[in-house]
């Protein structure tokens, strides 16, 4: 089906008014277009930063998701979208209702049970239930590696049910329908007999007129469920509402912190062990600071690997230190880490290394991790000194700072932390 111009641009201007990352991959599932927007790196990252480019990366993935199958049709199913055409551009969306008409029943039938069934994941999937699924379909490695999906789990962050979508999305590219992968997970099903019984319906009876042709796939508990989806009823897709996060958590927040605290201590001290202590500390890190600092990239390559930093971490803070950071001490975009396993004291080359990684775009703030200081203040005066001469903002942090953060998170929370962090950077910058 084809847009017209004036509808295309009325779509670009509904998305960049109401687009989060989650919008993206939810019209990725429903339109078909996951593996093109979840490769787009430019794309969500532009957004996520708000950078220049965004709105011409926005309008090619607009005009090529128009111009498929779901055509108008995908965009009226994101519920800011269409509630903003309605207010914004109401003699627009008529016709876009009208090419809706046109979307193949089929495609409708399909998104609807896979929104149905990626809200069904997100309600009741944990972490192995996610291993088991990378098993049995052939995406372990994407599962495994995949720099969000089963951190934002643990920790009940909202970007995880884009997550779930993105995964949906690119196992639907597959031979098998991701439908009938999907099959074995009893606690699945009892979700959508409950919640989308039309769907459910749907789902069993065709596997029922069609069991005596399929073979049955890999059971993971429920050897009834259909393995095919023929002829599956028409239904609307819906949209999800946010998992609490005591319903997202697995661990509780302590004792992952105090053993991943005790796993960066343990390690012994010396440059031959520097991966070990490297590793250890971005598991800290990761977890003391989420969901505010997300995405670490393990020595992330900067200037086409003629730099590089031990970590890198996007900085999505809404409310804590590093949104304060964000606020008064701009650009933020992200905080890099340098983790050095010393048992001298780092000096002036240790601090030239890291405000060598920052810029005007990418930010100016990061923390050095090392063992610990003989002589704290010293190192902080020479923090202090690079803060004015405006070569960026650099954060020491030892063991016992990591200790002392831990102990505030636990027994404070956010605040705790937002408290102690902001003790050690008025030194930086009084």
């Amino acid at each position: 089906m084809t847009l017209s111009s004036e509808q295309l641009l009325a779509l670009h201007e509904a998305v960049l008014a109401t687009f989060s990352r989650s919008e993206w991959q939810q019209l990725g599932l429903i339109s078909g277009e996951s593996d093109y927007i979840g490769s787009h790196d430019r794309l969500l990252r532009s957004l996520d930063f708000n950078d220049e480019d965004y709105s011409g990366h926005a309008l090619r993935a607009i005009k090529r998701i128009a111009e498929g199958k779901g055509g108008a049709w995908a965009f009226l199913q994101i519920p800011q979208l269409r509630n903003w055409l309605a207010q914004e551009k109401p003699a627009i969306l008529p016709a876009l209702e009208h090419l809706s008409t046109q979307v193949p029943p089929q495609l409708v039938s399909n998104a609807g049970q896979l929104l149905a069934l990626a809200e069904g994941v997100k309600q009741t999937f944990k972490e192995d239930d996610w291993l088991k699924l990378g098993i049995i379909s052939s995406f372990a490695d994407k599962i495994e590696h995949h720099p969000r999906l089963l951190r934002s789990l643990r920790f009940g962050d909202p970007d995880y049910e884009g997550c779930v979508m993105e995964i949906l999305g690119m196992m639907e590219k597959q031979s098998k329908p991701v439908q009938e992968i999907l099959g074995g997970f009893q606690k699945l099903r009892d979700w959508l007999s409950e919640n989308h019984p039309d769907i459910a319906r749907s789902l069993w009876a065709s596997a029922e007129r069609a069991n005596a042709n399929v073979s049955p796939q890999p059971n993971l508990g429920n050897p009834q469920f259909p393995p095919t989806l023929p002829g599956a009823s028409q239904a609307s897709p819906s949209h999800f509402d946010p998992v609490p996060r005591e319903q997202t958590q697995l661990f509780s927040t302590e004792p992952s912190l105090s053993s991943l605290l005790a796993t960066v201590q343990a390690v012994a001290v010396g440059t031959e062990n520097a991966t070990a202590y490297h590793r250890a500390v971005e598991q800290l890190l990761s977890t003391l600071f989420a969901p505010g600092l997300s995405e670490p990239t393990i020595e992330d390559r900067l200037h086409e690997g003629r730099k590089r930093v031990d970590i890198t971490y996007v900085n999505r803070d809404a409310h804590g230190f590093f949104r304060w950071i964000t606020d008064h001490y701009p650009p933020a975009p992200y905080i890099y880490v340098e983790c050095k396993n010393y048992s001298a004291d780092p000096g002036n080359p240790e601090l030239d290394q890291l405000t060598g990684r920052f810029s005007p775009k990418r930010g100016r703030v990061g923390l050095l991790i090392c063992r610990s200081f003989t002589n704290k203040d010293l190192f902080i005066k020479r923090c202090h000194d690079s803060a004015l001469d405006d070569r960026g903002f650099v954060i020491p942090l030892d063991d016992s700072d990591l200790a002392n953060l831990v102990n505030a998170k636990l027994h404070e929370g956010d605040d705790g932390v937002v408290r102690t962090l902001r003790s050690r950077w008025a030194r930086l910058v009084k």
